[in-house]
């Protein structure tokens, strides 16, 4: 009968132990989808940071062609109303 009640016992104890692992196995896979998910939040935020990054760089880029062209027809401009010292003799 002893050896009955510590059979029974034995059991028990695996259940338990079974149970825990299955509530750790639960959790654990629940964390990792958190950090998953985080990763993936975490990439996408960097990604359109970057993208952001992209874009204004490409409004520096169209600035500086306008400012560009602006100083370019200034000069071409100032240039045609340069009167040649040689027209004023006549």
């Amino acid at each position: 009968m002893q050896l009955e009640e510590q059979r029974v016992s034995y059991q028990c104890k695996a259940f338990e132990l079974e149970k825990q692992r299955l509530k750790w196995l639960k959790f654990s896979s629940k964390k990792e989808r958190e950090m998953e998910r985080e990763k993936l939040v975490n990439q996408r935020r960097r990604l359109e940071n970057e993208r952001m990054a992209l874009l204004l760089r490409q409004k520096e880029v169209e600035l500086l062609e306008i400012q560009h062209q602006h100083q370019h027809q200034h000069q071409h401009h100032s240039s045609n109303n340069r009167v040649e010292p040689s027209s004023f003799a006549g």
